[in-house]
């Protein structure tokens, strides 16, 4: 594997940061409806449980003879049982893998899932990088928004030590113009300048500051994968 040179400013040098409407289908609504009656329900049992336990029953007021108390104490371990039953039926719904819209460890921004390489796959060379997002249905990221980036940003903010990462933007077609994966000219988005661009530079990889730069595609580096929420099928 290449190691990246580490004089300063050079544009292959790591960069490090020092600091640790989109509708959902109908389906997905009315599973997110059943979540909010079942907590309804939850909240409802348990506010009846503490008017039992003081006395207060929104009735009549409970007969102290035994056969009552026995009645009373019946109830309440009905209670208990029905609300420990929807609590795990609650459990199960909203841990069961079906219902994320992301795969685990990719994160959700608007629409669409991200997912960030770095500490969790070895590096790769540019072309390797598009490889692995096709494998898992996404691309290398293509930046539609400059708030986009900014989230994108935000996560990496959270590595102690983060190196740069392979973005879907490349000038390989036509040396010196730089285009998305998708066929989207660098120049529409004003946000966004290469630097460093060189005939030998043709991938660019966005560092921790939010620049970006061109560089060599054989260098080994982590990558950005983008792809579209897409609700799975029960």
């Amino acid at each position: 594997m290449e190691d990246p040179l580490r004089t300063p400013g050079h544009p292959d040098q790591k960069y490090w940061v020092n600091r640790g409407a989109f509708r959902l289908p109908m389906h997905l609504f009315l599973h997110f409806v059943i979540i909010m009656v079942l907590k309804g329900l939850l909240i409802a049992c348990a506010n009846y449980l503490l008017r039992v336990n003081a006395g207060e029953c929104g009735g009549p007021k409970l007969n102290p003879v035994y056969e009552d108390e026995k009645s009373t104490d019946g109830e309440k371990l009905q209670l208990h049982a029905e609300i420990q039953r929807l609590t795990e039926l609650l459990h199960n719904i909203t841990t069961d893998s079906r219902c994320q819209l992301c795969p685990k460890t990719w994160h959700r921004y608007k629409g669409h899932c991200y997912f960030i390489s770095a500490g969790l796959e070895e590096d790769r060379k540019w072309v390797e990088s598009v490889e692995y997002c096709a494998e898992h249905n996404a691309s290398l990221a293509v930046f539609q928004h400059e708030a986009e980036m900014e989230f994108i940003l935000s996560l990496l903010s959270r590595f102690e030590e983060m190196p740069f990462l392979w973005l879907g933007l490349t000038d390989a077609q036509v040396e010196g113009v730089w285009a998305w994966q998708d066929g989207t000219l660098l120049q529409n988005h004003r946000f966004i300048k290469v630097q460093w661009d060189s005939e030998h530079r043709d991938c660019a990889d966005l560092r921790g500051d939010g620049s970006v730069f061109a560089s060599d595609c054989m260098s080994y580096s982590p990558w950005l994968c983008k792809k579209p929420m897409v609700p799975p099928e029960f």
